[in-house]
């Protein structure tokens, strides 16, 4: 059976996702009534959500989960696949969700913090090798974090739902973390594959995205800063781990670009831009090494006021020389200064904060 999952949290390893720091659990099911999350199958989102309320919609074919400010997709129908031995598949033709099975109520240890922890399954197609495993995590009755185990290695290779090991079954699997605060909004939320770090997100105390980390085989591939207003703040592009370029946006509607810093293979800076918000160029920068080679700053108009090569700093009123033509000749530039290199990033300095 084909599963596609869609994990909506990517961007840093907690410690009690190392394998050899297995918090210890110890499960013991009460024979008690309990008011489980799963909300059933749904042709709609249910009213009134509470954090952690989960649901299938029957039009979409999506399982979702709601974080405490919007309903994000947990799962997504793939083509059904045969019913195992003694199973029974969902009256739903379109659909290979066989059942939420709740396993049990528990109490676990993370970083000195004990929480009650209500389990259950999402089990598919009557395979019980093939499944969605959650923990709600609850402190004094609010829910604090969501652990969920997408398996779906589909065979006797690995552990059924009823054997569910954490940090044991990664063939072939996802999975993700959500941690909330006192009041039901998301921190932070970490997403793995086959134990691995694929993403992580942090949030503002509002529940906006503040920043995304996407990894790949646990290396840092990009990350993404966001104000509160939602808008971009800041993006970082890496190769193997190493940044190789950075870019800073206005908060303004459609994130204008405000800087752009280009790195090499060592990380080491090579140029950086300056725009205004319109888009025109404010200041260039280039580096050799470390070492500054070059300053342009700009007059709004598009030509240059200053600039620095070769140990000279020169100084131009405005309608005097543009971005293509640089003339150095008497005429043209107002003023002519021997620049240490030390005085020429001591101005570099002055002119980003202008």
């Amino acid at each position: 059976m084909k599963r596609i999952y869609l994990i909506a949290f990517i961007c840093l390893i907690l410690a009690s996702c190392d394998t050899t720091n297995v918090p210890s659990v110890s499960t013991t099911e009460q024979k008690v009534s309990i008011n489980l999350p799963w909300k059933g199958s749904l042709s709609s989102a249910p009213q009134n959500p509470q954090a952690g309320d989960m649901y299938y919609n029957t039009t979409q074919k999506k399982s979702f989960i709601y974080d405490g400010t919007n309903w994000q997709v947990l799962a997504q129908d793939g083509q059904n696949g045969q019913d195992g031995q003694g199973g029974t598949s969902n009256t739903n033709s379109n659909t290979s969700i066989k059942d939420t099975v709740y396993i049990g109520e528990s109490t676990e240890t993370i970083e000195g913090i004990t929480y009650t922890v209500q389990s259950y399954a999402d089990v598919y197609a009557a395979n019980p090798y093939f499944y969605s495993y959650y923990k709600n995590y609850y402190l004094n009755d609010k829910l604090r974090r969501i652990y969920c185990f997408n398996h779906n290695v589909g065979s006797a290779l690995d552990y059924p739902y009823t054997e569910f090991q954490e940090h044991v079954c990664y063939s072939n699997n996802s999975s993700y973390v959500i941690i909330y605060n006192i009041d039901g909004i998301p921190e932070k939320a970490i997403s793995y594959t086959n134990g691995i770090l694929t993403g992580h997100t942090e949030y503002y105390e509002s529940g906006k995205i503040k920043k995304t980390n996407a990894y790949t085989n646990g290396i840092i591939n990009q990350s993404t800063e966001y104000y509160e207003s939602g808008y971009k703040k800041i993006w970082n592009a890496y190769t193997n781990g190493i940044m190789t370029l950075s870019i800073t946006y206005y908060d303004l509607p459609n994130s204008p670009t405000f800087i752009q810093i280009t790195y090499n293979n060592e990380g080491k800076p090579t140029n950086e831009r300056h725009l205004y918000v319109d888009g025109t160029e404010k200041l260039f920068s280039s580096f050799s090494n470390e070492n500054i080679t070059m300053i342009r700053y700009y007059y709004q108009s598009g030509y240059i006021k200053y600039y620095y090569t070769n140990n000279y700093f020169y100084t131009f009123d405005d309608n005097k020389t543009g971005k293509g033509n640089i003339s150095l000749s008497e005429d043209v530039y107002s003023t002519k200064t021997a620049f240490t290199e030390e005085e020429a990033l001591a101005k570099l300095e002055e002119l980003r904060n202008e």
